[in-house]
């Protein structure tokens, strides 16, 4: 992970964008957390032609606490260890947490992230015009979603907010708001929601 670059991972979206164009009549974007701040990006460029919709899933568009916000600092790959660390890691809530996420990993992988986070920060989300659905936990621990709120009014296109309520048996932390690994509680009706959404857009093409 420490070897990951912004610049690959948009080359990577934009790559997967081209062969989801090319094998389907129309496209539709999920994406989640760090994922939603690359996917908004890519629509700033011609990936975005044939792209009807896109959902955001937690998505980062602003880190909550200032300490984590040191990632999106210019020049923080040479003090960003010294100040948190060479490595990051968390103990893992059960074994498919385990299985699935990373639990370690070198501090300065966070660097393509805050960097990502950072170019969006400049942009104009008015000139997007791709109908986004935004769908997260207002109580999320990582992910600052006053933010996203704005990001939801500014946006250029037809937008929607989905705000859900994680319950007790989901992710403390808010910010994996479905999936059976982490918030199994949540994963119908965000799916319900996400189906409904995308066949208002059949609807309105």
């Amino acid at each position: 992970m420490g070897e990951a670059t912004f610049a690959g991972w948009m080359e990577d979206v934009s790559e997967a964008l081209a062969i989801a164009q090319a094998v389907g009549r129309r496209t539709l974007v999920i994406s989640t957390s760090t994922g939603s701040t690359l996917t908004a990006l890519t629509l700033y460029g011609r990936s975005a032609e044939g792209v009807v919709g896109t959902i955001f899933v937690a998505p980062n568009f602003r880190l909550r606490k200032r300490k984590t916000g040191l990632v999106t600092w210019p020049g923080a790959r040479l003090w960003l260890p010294l100040l948190i660390g060479r490595e990051r890691g968390f103990t893992p809530a059960n074994a498919a947490h385990g299985h699935f996420w990373t639990s370690r990993y070198p501090s300065v992988a966070l660097l393509p992230m805050g960097k990502a986070v950072r170019v969006l920060a400049a942009r104009d989300p008015g000139l997007l015009k791709t109908p986004a659905l935004f769908v997260f936990d207002d109580r999320d621990a990582l992910v600052d979603h006053a933010r996203t709120r704005e990001m939801a009014a500014l946006w250029g296109g037809p937008a929607e907010v989905f705000a859900v309520e994680t319950g007790p048996d989901d992710d403390p932390g808010h910010h994996v708001i479905a999936g059976d690994t982490l918030s199994p509680g949540m994963t119908a009706p965000v799916a319900a929601k996400m189906i409904a959404w995308a066949q208002g857009l059949d609807r309105a093409s």
